[in-house]
């Protein structure tokens, strides 16, 4: 057991785990171990096999709630969720109040979108003096997709007063912040630099220093890329363009996959990289250890407060140089990190004071976006001037996830379906699958103005190519405010779909600009909300430009510096080198 911790310590999860097979051949009733190797499998993203031992490990011990969280997470990931969820209702019924198996279930639930479930769960575990804190933190989550920002930011806020030193309830204040309307930029900033504070007292006395000064500013770069998304997520759409400029230089790549379960694309991210480490089961500690064992000279942070994230390990300062990119559209807050990549369109002159990182400015766009080989076609009428039952009424798409949509949100395109009077909304998000979660969103849109009549939920569609086929049932997108949609809205333009959005003073709420302008759309970002709605009643009825359009807006898009990975990434290697000749000039 020793041997297979120390193995899995240094990112040998294959090995860790063929040593654990070995070892319960001959010692069966070793139950810690089959915990250990099916945490081990899901690593090397062997579901199937976790599945098998988890399932011996109950037969021996069927008192042991670890191992029915074991086997609950194993099903999980072999998408046999509704398989999961009959076992983990079956072992709350078995051992009542029981964290590890009320965290499993509630994880289930914020993974499958029924937020609804997850709320009433940890609702009767705080009633009933259960409810361990991964569950408190998982049932704000949960308020938060609901859209019940006040709620979440409640619980946040009753946590940091009983607990002020409570890092976890900083944090998800801080990001729950970012969706608030009513939140000004200053202070969403200064709750991200409170968590940042909370690190430094915690751990500042800990972190790694590094002289100024004294290395070569010219010499190939040790390059490491940290992030739990290098899967099927949005955050991968945007990677695989940075790895293209990291590459450059001769300078040498080394991901640590933080993730729990890899797919084709985790595949493609380790065939970008000269080493490939799984490091989802790695402490912070050991995490840590390893990045300073790999001498990584410049380390990429792809989460900032997302799930997942590492920012424990980050503020112990792993590498000289630390940039956070990509994955969160704010600070960290974190002391430990340099930079922070933006472009002088979502990050003026004058935005520094809202970021504890100095800013990396590139040339807009920040971001670049890699498309799916094989798209499908677009239709190239509008649907609202196709024949059938349907022509004339005017499709908005709303493609983004629930938590973006907040009352402001939804006032906001509740008057622009009053204003197109023969109009209506496609809501899309996983959440829609979940009835009772749909059901609650739904009297969120009712309250607004928007009736069953004019809203219409789509359930989940299998794959990216049906997902981006939606598209083609809507003539135009509105995006969220202030935190705008990345992913969706290059979807949207990859279908020939434009997006109407409304543009605030942070980063969050210029994304949308940086990308219209990329595809020169910018007339479609509204400076004020009455310019929102205008815009977007404007644009659903003027059916020349929404055909033009769809005849146009993919060919603008794959031929815009969004999509040119080549010129993204020279401009990534010179931001690198820039950075690493920062550190390498005296203070």
């Amino acid at each position: 057991m020793l041997q297979a911790k120390a193995l899995m310590e240094q990112s040998r999860i294959a090995e860790a785990a063929d040593l654990l097979r070995r070892f319960l051949a001959q010692h069966p009733g070793e139950i810690p171990a089959y915990g250990t190797l099916c945490h081990a499998l899901l690593l090397i993203g062997n579901p199937q096999q976790a599945l098998y031992y988890a399932r011996q490990a109950k037969r021996i011990a069927r008192d042991v709630p670890e191992i029915w969280a074991c086997e609950a997470r194993a099903l999980q990931y072999s998408d046999k969720r509704d398989d999961a969820l009959v076992l983990l209702q079956e072992a709350m019924e078995r051992f009542p109040g029981n964290p590890a198996i009320g965290e499993q279930l509630t994880e289930l639930y914020l993974h499958t979108s029924n937020y609804a479930g997850a709320d009433d769960l940890c609702v009767k575990a705080k009633a009933e003096g259960w409810l361990s804190p991964t569950m408190a933190a998982g049932h704000s989550a949960a308020l938060h997709k609901l859209g019940s920002l006040k709620a979440a930011t409640d619980w946040a806020r009753s946590t940091q007063w009983n607990d002020p030193n409570n890092i976890a309830a900083a944090s998800i204040l801080a990001t729950t912040l970012l969706y608030d309307a009513d939140a000004k930029p200053e202070h969403v900033a200064a709750a991200h630099k409170r968590v940042g504070m909370l690190y430094h007292d915690t751990l500042g006395h800990l972190a790694r220093t590094y002289p100024r000064g004294i290395d070569n500013p010219d010499r190939p770069l040790r390059i490491g890329v940290l992030s739990p998304d290098l899967r099927q997520h949005s955050v991968a759409a945007f990677a695989l363009a940075l790895y293209d400029g990291l590459r450059l230089e001769s300078n040498s790549v080394t991901s640590y996959y933080t993730g729990f379960a890899g797919d084709a694309l985790t595949q493609r991210f380790r065939e970008l990289s000269h080493t490939f480490r799984v490091c989802g089961e790695l402490s912070p500690q050991q995490l840590f250890d390893q990045i300073v064992a790999d001498r990584i000279d410049v380390l990429f942070e792809l989460s900032g407060h997302t799930t997942n994230n590492r920012l424990h390990m980050l503020a112990l300062k792993p590498a000289p140089v630390i940039i956070t990119a990509i994955g969160y559209p704010a600070t960290t807050g974190l002391q430990t990190i340099n930079f922070r990549l933006v472009d002088p369109i979502t990050d003026p002159p004058g935005a520094e004071a809202l970021m504890t990182e100095k800013p990396l400015r590139i040339d807009a766009p920040f971001l670049c976006y890699t498309p799916p080989a094989e798209p499908p076609d677009i239709n190239p009428t509008p649907p609202l001037m196709r024949e059938g039952p349907n022509q004339g009424v005017v499709t908005f798409a709303a493609f983004n996830a629930l938590h973006k949509l907040n009352d402001q949100t939804l006032e906001l395109w509740s008057r622009v379906l009053a204003n197109v009077p023969r109009s209506r909304l496609l809501v899309k998000a996983a959440a829609s699958r979940d009835h009772n979660t749909q059901q609650l969103v739904l009297k969120r849109f009712a309250h607004a103005g928007m009736g069953d009549d004019r809203v219409q939920w789509m359930t989940h569609v299998p794959g990216q190519r049906a997902h981006l086929d939606t598209y083609n049932q809507c003539d135009v997108s509105l995006d969220p405010w202030p935190y705008h949609g990345t992913t969706s809205t290059c979807e949207s333009m990859l279908m020939g779909v434009p997006v109407v959005s409304l543009v605030g003073d942070a980063h969050v709420s210029r994304v949308a600009l940086t990308l219209a302008t990329s595809v020169s759309n910018s007339d479609l970002c509204a400076q004020t909300p009455d310019e929102f709605v205008h815009l977007a009643t404007q644009l659903a009825t003027d059916t020349t430009r929404l055909t033009h359009e769809r005849r146009t807006l993919r060919t603008r898009l794959l031929a815009s510096t969004l999509c040119d990975r080549a010129n993204y990434a020279s401009r990534m290697s010179h931001a690198v080198r820039d950075a690493w000749k920062w550190y390498c000039t005296a203070d």
